[in-house]
């Protein structure tokens, strides 16, 4: 153990192999950042407190479902509750890879509840009205989780495009957020 990693728990560096980082390198390039970042801000227009994400996640199958003629995704939906669904997708017959990511957020966009707490009004990063500022996503939620969101799908679409082989699924989950008082729902 060296000084300046006194429990031993400093990460080794490990090579991707050359295959590997072709796949690596062919889905960065694959991803069109203009387009990411139209995602985000259309699913941050877009309501998703806790318990109320179905209509983000049923908009973020339909993004993947106007792909179809290029067989991209196939999407499976499963209701939680009447205002919960998650949706999962899955590609090829290789290995499994999980790209998750949560779709509420904290906040309703309610002035009414939200408000005087947050201010006398909500903030521009509190609203559905989401917007690019400067080359980045404003709006409820556009960082954290629908940013995190958007990713997962992007990487999803890269990963296909970029011809990486999988052994089995590729599933992007979108999770759905959930009261105390409810049990969790996990998507495999």
């Amino acid at each position: 153990m060296a000084i300046d990693d006194p429990i031993g728990t400093a990460a080794i560096p490990l090579s991707l192999g050359k295959e590997r980082e072709q796949w690596l390198k062919r889905a960065w390039d694959a991803i069109d950042e203009s387009k990411l970042g139209e995602l985000n801000r259309v699913m941050a227009s877009i309501a998703s407190p806790t318990g109320e994400e179905r209509q983000l996640a049923h908009g973020a199958g339909r993004h993947h479902e106007c792909q179809r003629h290029r067989r991209v995704f196939i999407s499976r939906w499963m209701t939680i509750k009447a205002m919960q669904s998650v949706v999962s997708r899955d590609s090829g017959d290789g290995a499994d890879l999980l790209l998750y990511a949560p779709l509420d957020t904290a906040f309703s966009t309610n002035e009414e509840e939200e408000c005087p707490w947050i201010g006398d009004r909500l903030p521009a990063d509190m609203t559905t009205s989401a917007a690019v500022r400067d080359g980045e996503v404003v709006g409820m939620g556009a960082e954290n989780p629908k940013g995190y969101a958007a990713c997962t799908i992007a990487a999803a679409q890269a990963i296909k495009a970029a011809g990486v082989p999988l052994q089995r699924f590729a599933v992007s989950g979108l999770g759905s957020g959930r009261h105390a008082d409810e049990p969790a729902a996990v998507v495999a």
